[in-house]
């Protein structure tokens, strides 16, 4: 008994720590963004952050393809969204404004993944629907 509760342990904690500390690359077209890795939880996103960088950005991971809300509480910047199914860009939203009320903002497009980069990257990069996405998972 104590050895199948040790075991559960060990793989709660290596799951978690697998979760808090997940980054990845993500590559559209040739272009590569180094971003962070949010599992189920939008709620931490990109808020109370004064800037990113032009490579860098959040990528969200979800267990299902569903319209996905966004809420651009806190923000200091205005974004650009990136909707994914499976490897494939499916939707994009650009140049999405901070907001200065409690509104959420849906932007109506089911995914499995969101990746959310500074707002003018989706242009500058020529990320169009269609377009292939590779994405490799690392430890931070």
């Amino acid at each position: 008994m104590k050895k199948a509760l040790l075991i559960i342990l060990l793989v709660f904690i290596l799951s978690y720590f697998l979760i808090v500390n997940l980054k990845a690359e993500v590559k559209i077209n040739n272009s590569i963004f180094n971003v962070e890795v949010e599992i189920l939880n939008q709620a931490r996103g990109l808020g109370l952050r004064s800037e990113i960088k032009e490579d860098q950005g959040m990528l969200f991971l979800f267990l299902n393809n569903d319209v996905r809300y966004f809420w651009m509480k806190d923000m200091q910047f205005p974004l650009d969204f990136v909707w994914i199914q499976g490897n494939k860009v499916v939707n994009i939203t650009e140049n999405v404004p901070i907001y200065t009320n409690e509104e959420f903002t849906s932007l109506n497009s089911e995914a499995d993944k969101v990746l959310e980069l500074k707002a003018g990257s989706v242009s500058k990069y020529g990320i169009k629907i269609g377009d292939e996405v590779v994405i490799k998972y690392k430890l931070k």
